[in-house]
This record gives structure tokens, sequence and C-alpha cells, in this order.
């Protein structure tokens, strides 16, 4: 069986968006967000918050139409960074989003996602939008 290689680092997650996104704009001009998505735990026992990031214009329709407690999934991939503070290695994980459905009943103006080609596209979906 042949591998899609942009599944290989592959991460799903829906949960709750915990706080207000703000976006914020880079020196070279690229709106980007962070955010947090709460996951319930799987044995009913609180919940896991993973940080996530967007990119231009993916950020720029988080920021607009996701607001605190918006139910969201969250499809993109693993990205690990390290840096060094105060003399130690610091390891950072983060989901970094090629799609974010959301999953509240807000109205928001984007097609059906194409789920074929996910490693190549950015898209904020609506679930009320998807044919199924």
């Amino acid at each position: 069986m042949e591998t899609n290689d942009s599944r290989k680092n592959y991460v799903e997650l829906e949960g709750k968006v915990p706080f207000d996104i703000k976006l914020f704009t880079t020196a070279s001009g690229k709106g980007l967000v962070n955010f947090v998505v709460n996951v319930d735990n799987p044995r009913g026992r609180g919940y896991s918050g993973f940080k996530c990031v967007a990119w231009e214009e993916l950020a720029e329709q988080i920021a607009k139409d996701v607001k605190k407690n918006t139910k969201v999934k969250v499809i993109g991939y693993l990205s690990i960074n390290s840096y060094q503070k105060d003399g130690q290695t610091i390891t950072a994980w983060q989901v970094v989003a090629n799609k974010v459905i959301v999953l509240n009943d807000v109205e928001v103006e984007e097609g059906v996602p194409d789920f074929d080609n996910l490693a190549d596209s950015s898209e904020l979906v609506v679930d009320e939008d998807l044919p199924f």
C-alpha cells in the first residue's frame, strides 16, 4: 500500500477555543494567529489544551469568525520548535492548522473543503456547508 506523504504528520483535534483570538501581523506582512483548543480527556477527567497556529488568509478568517467558546475541528500537522531561555532548552509543540471547521452555528462564507488536497490548502469551513 502506497502512503500519502502529507498524511505522515497529521493531526485532527476537536474541542473548544477558550479565549478570543487576536490577529497579529509579522514584519513581512503575513497574518498570524495563535490559539488554544481544549479537547476533552478521553477518560472524562478534564481536558487537554493544544496550542495551534494559523497563517495568512486562514489566520485572518479565524480571527474574524472564531470567538471564545467556539467549538472547532482543527486539521493540520504537528510542529516542534526548540529555543534557549536562561541557559535551558525549551521545546514547544504546536499544531499548524491547514483547515479549521467551525462546529457551532456560525455563518461563514466559505465553500466545501477539499479533503483530497489537505496539505495544499488552508480553509475555514462551517459544518453546515458540508454536503453530508
